[in-house]
C-alpha cells in the first residue's frame, strides 16, 4: 500500500509540474492553467468611408492576446495593401496580403487617429485553448505583404473565426442554428453569431468594452457615398464613352 500511494503522489507531483513551472528570472512559479493566464478577445472596428479605405466599409475583425505576467500584449491582424490606391490590381486579384502582429496600444492608436470605434470581445476559451491560439497565431505571421490575394480563402473576420476553430480542436463551438460560412466573414455578424454560441456550456464572447470610443460611421453615410461614387464613375464612363465615339465617328 505505501509503495502504492507512494507511485500515486510521484505522478501527481509530475503532472503538476506540467501545470507549474518554475520561472527561471523570478524564480518563481508560473501556473499556465489560471484563467488569466492568456486573455483572448476578439476586435471589431466600426466601418469607414470607402472613400478612405473600400475594404474598410465592412469594418474590420482581429484577435487580441494578452499575457499579463510576461507583460505581452499583442493584436493579430490579416490585412493587405491599400485598395483605393491599386484598385485595378484589386479587380483583377493581384494585391497583397499578409498575417501581423502589432503592439495593441500602437494599432489602437491609428484607429483612434481615424476616429474609428474599435469594440473588444472577451473570448471564453479554456486555457489550454487560449495558448494555442497564440501558437497558432504566431505561426502564422508574416508581418510582410506576402499573400496572394483570395477572399474566397483569406478575410479578417474569416481568418479570425479559423484560427479559433482550429485552436479548439477537438473541442468546438455550439451554435443553437448553425450559421452559413458567409456570414462569419463580415465582422458584425462573425459577432452576432459568436453571441448566441458557446463552448463547453460557457457563452463564447463577452463584451469587454470599447478600446477606442468614437461616432460611428452610419449605414445611410456608406450608402451615399457608395452611391455617389457609382453615379460618378457612370459620368466619367459615359463621359469616355461619348468622346470615344466622337472622335470614332470623324475618322
Amino acid at each position: 500500500m505505501k509503495r502504492f500511494v507512494l507511485s500515486l503522489l510521484f505522478i501527481a507531483c509530475t503532472l503538476a509540474s506540467y501545470a507549474r513551472e518554475v520561472d527561471p528570472l523570478f524564480g518563481d512559479t508560473i501556473d499556465r492553467t489560471a484563467d488569466d493566464f492568456v486573455i483572448a478577445s476578439l476586435c471589431i472596428a466600426d466601418p469607414t468611408n470607402w472613400k478612405d479605405d473600400y475594404l474598410g466599409t465592412n469594418g474590420h475583425a482581429w484577435i487580441r492576446l494578452q499575457c499579463p505576467i510576461f507583460n505581452l500584449d499583442n493584436c493579430f491582424s490579416y490585412e493587405g495593401e491599400h485598395v483605393n490606391d491599386k484598385l485595378i490590381d484589386y479587380l483583377l486579384g493581384r494585391t497583397k496580403m499578409g498575417m501581423f502582429r502589432y503592439s495593441t496600444k500602437e494599432y489602437i492608436e491609428d484607429y483612434q487617429k481615424w476616429n474609428r470605434a474599435v469594440h473588444e470581445y472577451r473570448l471564453n476559451l479554456p486555457p489550454d485553448v487560449e495558448q494555442r491560439l497564440w501558437e497558432i497565431m504566431d505561426n502564422h505571421v508574416t508581418n510582410q505583404l506576402s499573400l496572394t490575394q483570395d477572399i474566397s480563402k483569406y478575410g479578417c473576420a474569416s481568418t479570425a473565426a479559423a484560427f479559433v476553430v482550429r485552436a479548439l480542436v477537438p473541442k468546438h463551438i455550439h451554435y443553437d442554428v448553425r450559421p452559413e460560412p458567409s456570414t462569419l466573414c463580415c465582422p458584425a455578424l462573425l459577432v452576432e453569431s459568436w453571441q448566441n454560441a458557446t463552448v463547453d456550456g460557457q457563452p463564447l464572447l463577452t463584451y469587454e468594452g470599447d478600446l477606442v470610443v468614437a461616432d460611428p460611421v452610419t449605414w445611410w453615410d456608406i450608402w451615399y457615398d457608395t452611391t455617389a461614387g457609382i453615379v460618378i464613375i457612370a459620368i466619367l464612363a459615359f463621359i469616355g464613352i461619348t468622346v470615344w465615339l466622337i472622335l470614332k465617328s470623324r475618322k
